[in-house]
């Protein structure tokens, strides 16, 4: 005995198993499927049912309320697959952005799984959105390096003012460097960068290119940290760097690793200490500035707020899939 079966009126199959696999269904989409016996010379009369798939089902890295509802929002990349960090420049933002509603359906071991309530079917089924803190080698500051301006980096001197410019030194005097210089030899000049999340308890490390001229004394390099809730500019100071110099005659590469303590954000300050003479410029030029979680600088990558020109991606959880991505909004 064989068995025919339909879907929509279109025979699919024939097999002698009462037992099949239905292929190329849409998520959320209602089908009506049949079912007769043939018996090589008559078919039977078919039995049908009508049935609906399930939306696309993304699990997303914490715990929301069963049955509660989330909102997404997908984007697509223009330029197809490339390797995270080599993307070309003026990758921002991203197009075909569509807003999709899901549904928490379960939560398991702080899990959650989110139905998608409609047909989308874009992305790949059981995709995990993760928090930019939990994908390794991702750089936390935005604008840090090839610098275009100062968004990101704030300054509260009055001897002093950090500015972009180049040198031979670096990129054969082609990109910009962000520097900071200072004339007093009582004063420092400081710039810091914008906050960013980062994991309690956890070794992070920074690095950096740079180089100086003669008459810088020194410079520090502080991770000015905090919860989240605090209404402080800091609660605690970390300072991976104290008083060290770079090199007056050619490119540094720096790193250093530190534990960010009971702490969730925080964002990282360069002090330009003084100079060595009063009146005298003393410079200190940086690029390819980067804080990533672990122990091991890898080279360097922009932000992904960079490339996206969202800082949702930094904040909340987001997922990638080939050149789509989807964000928890």
């Amino acid at each position: 005995m064989q068995y025919r079966i339909y879907k929509d009126g279109v025979k699919i199959k024939e097999t002698t198993s009462r037992q099949v696999e239905i292929t190329g269904l849409k998520p959320k989409t209602t089908y009506t499927l049949g079912v007769s016996a043939y018996n090589g010379l008559r078919e039977s009369t078919r039995a049908m049912i009508t049935m609906t798939t399930r939306g696309l089902v993304m699990i997303v890295d914490k715990a929301l309320q069963v049955d509660s509802e989330v909102t997404f929002e997908y984007l697509e990349y223009p330029f197809g697959v490339v390797p995270f960090g080599t993307e070309p420049a003026g990758m921002f933002g991203g197009g075909n952005r569509q807003t999709l509603q899901g549904k928490v359906v379960s939560v398991s071991n702080g899990q959650s799984r989110v139905e998608l309530k409609n047909s989308f079917d874009k992305l790949s089924d059981e995709l995990k959105l993760v928090t930019n803190l939990q994908i390794p080698g991702i750089n936390l500051v935005a604008n840090s390096s090839n610098f275009k301006n100062l968004n990101g980096w704030t300054d509260t001197n009055t001897v002093g003012q950090p500015y972009l410019g180049k040198h031979p030194f670096w990129k054969n005097n082609t990109e910009n460097m962000l520097i900071i210089s200072n004339k007093s030899t009582t004063r420092e000049v400081t710039v810091g960068s914008d906050r960013f999340r980062v994991k309690p308890n956890t070794i992070y490390t920074i690095s950096f290119s740079g180089f100086h001229n003669y008459a810088l004394a020194s410079y520090d390099v502080y991770f000015l940290a905090r919860m989240h809730t605090s209404q402080a500019s800091w609660t605690e100071v970390i300072l991976p760097i104290a008083s060290q110099k770079l090199s007056n005659s050619g490119v540094v590469n720096k790193s250093v690793s530190f534990n960010t303590g009971n702490n969730d954000e925080g964002y990282i300050r360069f002090d330009n200490n003084a100079t060595i003479q009063e009146g005298v410029s003393a410079d200190l030029y940086l690029a390819n500035i980067k804080v990533e979680e672990g122990s091991q600088a890898t080279p360097w990558t922009p932000a992904r707020k960079d490339i996206y020109g969202t800082d949702q991606i930094d904040n909340n959880y987001s997922a990638f899939d080939s050149y789509k991505a989807i964000y928890l909004k």
